[in-house]
């Protein structure tokens, strides 16, 4: 029973239907807030407008509902009602067949495919589940894919932490033990494991022996040597006695 400007009214109405914020759209005075009633809606606002307004209104009553979901093709955007724990949901108006996680189309038994960054955020929420959620997220996405997704992140986090790339082509390699002179196991190139510069295949040793270089004197930089072992002064030495 509020009596309220027409003009100031409609055109509230008219910026929250068109933000989406239907929400909004209630009395003006101070501490009533009910909401402003569809057919007072209805003649204030033109006929797209309110059309917009009762299609926004119907999505915010479906997507109460857990079993609403709708057709990804952004022509379409049907409601579709989905049944108990089946991926696939065909659209009843334009047919299109679809899986109901991923929105893609329907891929039969094969995982949902995902970004990169979906699919850390889908490891972290498996790690750290409880059992109830982690029997959820097996059912929608699958326990081998879920497995497979975990075990490789952390091969890949391993490889991050104990592996370097090899320069030249790029495969990742491993060093257990040795000097820093290594040799890449795929194209045979020589490189320094301290800066991955790399180095001569005639003497790739100079790149320890230049004053110059960042890694002069650093050929067994962060290996265990034993005491019986040469000295990396001597083994230059005789490197350089055999190139002679």
């Amino acid at each position: 029973s509020h009596v309220t400007c027409v003009d100031c009214l409609k055109r509230m109405c008219e910026v929250h239907i068109k933000h989406g914020t239907m929400e909004s759209i209630v009395c003006s005075q101070e501490n009533c807030g009910l909401e402003i009633p569809a057919n007072l809606i209805k003649e204030l606002v033109s006929k797209e407008l309110y059309d917009q307004f009762d299609r926004l209104m119907l999505n915010r009553t479906l997507d109460k509902i857990s079993n609403m979901t709708y057709c990804p093709l952004l022509h379409c955007q049907y409601p579709i009602a989905t049944e108990g724990d089946e991926a696939l949901a065909v659209c009843p108006s334009c047919n299109h067949a679809f899986c109901i996680f991923c929105k893609r189309a329907y891929h039969g038994i094969e995982g949902c495919r995902m970004k990169s960054e979906e699919k850390q955020q889908l490891i972290k929420a498996y790690q750290n589940a409880d059992h109830e959620r982690r029997l959820e997220l097996e059912k929608r996405y699958g326990k081998r894919q879920l497995v497979e997704l975990v075990n490789t992140a952390q091969t890949e986090e391993w490889m991050s932490e104990n592996s370097k790339k090899c320069p030249c082509c790029n495969v990742n390699i491993e060093k257990n033990d040795g000097c820093n002179k290594m040799i890449c196991r795929k194209c045979n190139a020589n490189f320094c494991w301290m800066c991955l510069t790399r180095l001569s295949s005639l003497n790739p040793y100079l790149h320890y022996q230049n004053p110059k270089s960042g890694c002069f004197k650093l050929l067994f930089e962060g290996t265990f040597i034993e005491e019986e072992a040469v000295h990396e002064e001597d083994f230059f030495d005789d490197e350089e006695e055999e190139i002679i």
